[in-house]
């Protein structure tokens, strides 16, 4: 309650179609809410290429035609494809989405804990965790919209986890839930409820990213030499990490089979053209990389050292003084920080399938970023674990990264404490920065180490240490690596990506494009090629059009039916007076008879 419906039309009269996607990670669930103009209503004759307005985080509309014409066949015109993006000025189409505000609002809610700890109670997952979700949702989405409006649960890294009978039922749950109480559009349970792969999660999360950048809008802006103008991704969530990126051109040959194809649909740089774009990307996933689950991973390790008889045991990767439990057995902090290093090393190394010792051994087998072109941006906990207590995200600086982790590592708990609870009053958040302290120390070793060990990034330094240099603004797209928890004013998610590929699908569908491969949008592995993820639905669960009777001439999307629902208790109010007011008039005219 309280978050003002989003408008059913742009301001040229074209209705916006919706989507809503519930991520459903390991440590909680966030429902995101996006628009776009309908592609069926757009005018290729006189939109395109013509100056619009960028479809920001604000809650500001698309400029396009209201027109019933044709959009012209497609065709490849070298990659280009144009997409909305606040990060420039220049001239860009805007049928694909962004996150939408309005007055601030970013049309996002999340809760906790993950999905699936509903896995010994499927039944509670319903009213006792999705409800609030779909409140949500259903206040942002115009009621006008909600029955053409898809929705997605999507699970991640901590559903993967589970048992197969397990996340079915979580999931059966769910689908059940979802079309029980609400109105979207849920034609099929499979594929609209379910739990995507970490390689479908990190190209999700490559689109995303790179429409936020700007890399794939205008290519020639981020030109980073070889033909080349994406920027590779790197996610770690609590139970996963994710690598994406599009390898130089004798990376992509050497290691063809484990390629996928992406191709987009977008408008054309001639009026009335529409362009296809393909990509080739790689994208692989280690499940259990995930913060939460590596630092499970480590405290099975330490117990396993102690031969499980130890009630006491020493944590290398905690601060000397402090002290935590775990299932009845007391983990004390010695602040060893060499034998941290050594310890979450063999950990990050346990993927590795031959030369532990080498540098990047995780990618041995694989196709090898070349950082003159490959530059990553680092999103999630590769953010948070560097920058919540070390101020150290944005540009990542190994050696004074290092520096600073080693003397956290190694000082004193009760000095740790004191510095860090000066500005801290309450005990709920004493007792949060008392777990994030605990943490710290691992956390900081487990992203450097993944990143220079595991994956072989340069060890760059930042010459001059500017603090200012490490915040959560991108300030050079040209370094092999840096850390973010904000693009262009909005905080990643993979969602983005996926609503963006569901835009560019239907408008590939209002163009009749064919499912035949090369002519269709969506994503499919080389060494798989039959197994498709197509943008938008296909088959007969296409969205269902708009339906036009129901339009009123209200920009801000307002029709008679919400228009009467939002005043009923004036309306009675009015009537109630009135009837009052007959009764008064009647009695004074009976005395006056008499």
């Amino acid at each position: 309650k309280g978050h003002k419906a989003g408008p059913v039309y742009d301001p040229e009269g074209v209705p916006y179609n919706y989507i809503v996607i519930i991520d459903a990670g390991s440590s909680g669930s966030r429902v995101h809410i996006y628009h776009w103009p309908d592609p069926k209503g757009l005018d290729s004759s006189s939109q395109v290429d013509s100056d619009s307005d960028s479809d920001s985080d604000s809650d500001s509309d698309d400029d396009d035609d209201d027109k019933d014409q044709k959009l012209s066949k497609p065709k490849r015109d070298d990659g280009n494809l144009t997409l909305t993006n606040t990060s420039n000025s220049t001239t860009l189409t805007s049928f694909l989405p962004t996150v939408s505000k309005e007055k601030g609002q970013k049309w996002v809610k999340r809760i906790k804990p993950g999905i699936s700890t509903f896995n010994k109670m499927p039944d509670k997952v319903g009213k006792g965790y999705l409800k609030s979700l779909l409140n949500y949702a259903k206040n942002v989405v115009p009621k006008m919209q909600q029955a053409r409006t898809p929705i997605f649960l999507h699970a991640t890294g901590g559903m993967r986890l589970l048992e197969a009978q397990e996340q079915t039922e979580i999931l059966q749950a769910s689908c059940n839930y979802i079309k029980d109480t609400s109105s979207f559009y849920l034609p099929d349970c499979d594929s609209h409820v379910s739990i995507i792969d970490g390689e479908t999660e990190g190209i999700y999360g490559w689109l995303g990213l790179n429409y936020m950048i700007g890399g794939i809008d205008d290519p020639t802006k981020h030109n980073h030499g070889k033909d080349h103008s994406t920027y590779g991704m790197m996610e770690m969530g609590g139970a996963s990490t994710q690598v994406v990126f599009s390898p130089n051109t004798t990376m992509s040959k050497t290691y063809e089979d484990e390629m996928y194809k992406l191709t987009l649909t977008g408008r054309g740089s001639t009026n009335g053209t529409m362009a296809i774009r393909d990509y080739d990307v790689y994208t692989t996933t280690w499940l259990g990389y995930g913060i939460n689950e590596a630092q499970s991973a480590f405290t099975k390790s330490l117990i396993e050292a102690s031969k499980g008889k130890a009630t006491e045991i020493s944590d290398p990767c905690m601060p000397k003084g402090s002290s935590r439990e775990d299932n009845e057995t007391v983990f004390k902090g010695s602040g060893n920080f060499t034998q941290c290093i050594d310890n979450v090393q063999s950990i990050v190394t346990k993927s590795c399938d031959k030369d532990k010792e080498s540098i990047g051994c995780l990618l041995l087998n694989s196709p090898k970023p070349d950082f003159d072109i490959n530059h990553f941006i680092g999103v999630s906990e590769f953010y948070d674990s560097t920058h919540d207590v070390f101020e150290m995200g944005g540009i990542f600086d190994y050696f004074h990264f290092n520096d600073k982790l080693k003397t956290f590592c190694t000082s004193d708990w009760d000095d740790l404490i004191a510095k860090y609870t000066k500005s801290t009053d309450k005990a709920d958040d004493k007792d949060q920065l008392t777990e994030k302290l605990q943490q710290a120390c691992f956390k900081g070793t487990w992203v450097s180490n993944l990143l220079i060990t595991g994956l072989g990034l340069p060890q760059i330094t930042d010459g001059d240490n500017d603090p200012t240099r490490h915040n959560e603004t991108l300030l050079n797209y040209l370094l092999p690596f840096q850390s973010t928890n904000n693009i262009n004013g909005s905080e990643f998610s993979w969602t983005l990506g996926k609503a963006m590929l569901y835009a560019s699908g239907e408008t590939g569908l209002a163009l009749n494009l064919t499912s035949n491969k090369g002519s269709f949008v969506g994503f499919y592995a080389n060494k798989n090629s039959s197994a498709i993820t197509y943008g938008a639905e296909i088959g007969s669960f296409h969205r269902p059009d708009f339906s036009k009777k129901n339009k009123t001439g209200d920009k801000n999307g307002a029709d008679w039916d919400d228009m009467l629902d939002k005043s009923s208790h004036r309306l009675w109010g009015a009537l109630a007076f009135l009837v009052i007011l007959g009764a008064v008039v009647y009695l004074l005219l009976g005395k006056s008879r008499r």
